[in-house]
């Protein structure tokens, strides 16, 4: 049931645009703990309800969040519009398909204007609603996987847009390090809101937009 309902992250087929890797040694000056969350600019996340839509979740998410960084515009931003104006809409879809529709649309509308649904309830409609200033992507690239340079990344531009190998214990983590990837196969890919990263007795780990 939640496989059916709140997860819906699809893995790119094709290769995408890519950021070269970094130097390892550039990570050295960075704090060993950093949290986006807590410098003001991530919202909390929502509940899906009963869409497929964690892509569209995490992607405005994203989108939010660099506004607020590079633009000062910390505004909800509409992820109904966004799921209605996607190709795959409330079925599992690509993290790319929210950029895109900040891109077409000029920018995103407020989420006030246009509040989370949870489904699809109209046709695409991006023209009755005005755009945030500051929410049109002007591009997009895609992460190595290195992670050397997503820390870098993430620490020097902002939250990303993240897919993960879910696995079923997933579903019961409550909280600490999640290391646990023996039980069982990945069942299903999830997009989640990458903010940050930190290290507790030795082992690294990764920081995502919880719900509040």
């Amino acid at each position: 049931e939640r496989k059916a309902t709140l997860y819906g992250y699809k893995v790119p087929e094709q290769p995408l645009k890519t950021v070269e890797k970094v130097d390892p040694s550039v990570v050295k000056d960075l704090p060993d703990y950093w949290n986006w969350a807590d410098q003001g600019v991530v919202h909390a996340a929502r509940n899906q309800g009963q869409c497929n839509d964690c892509y569209v979740m995490a992607g405005i998410g994203s989108v939010e969040a660099h506004s607020c960084i590079y633009k000062g515009a910390c505004e909800k931003l509409s992820e109904q519009e966004a799921v209605e104006c996607t190709d795959d809409k409330c079925n599992p879809g690509y993290f790319y398909e929210a950029f895109n529709y900040t891109i077409n649309a000029g920018g995103a509308a407020l989420d006030s204007d246009y509040p989370y649904q949870g489904k699809v309830v109209n046709p695409c409609d991006t023209t009755s609603r005005k755009r945030v200033e500051g929410t049109k992507v002007a591009s997009w690239k895609s992460m190595p996987n290195d992670e050397a340079t997503i820390r870098f990344y993430l620490y020097n531009n902002g939250p990303m847009h993240l897919g993960l190998k879910a696995y079923p214990n997933l579903d019961t983590y409550k909280e600490g390090i999640y290391t646990d990837t023996e039980n069982g196969s990945p069942v299903y890919g999830h997009a989640v809101l990458l903010v940050g990263y930190g290290t507790e007795n030795g082992i690294d780990y990764w920081i995502l937009r919880v719900r509040k």
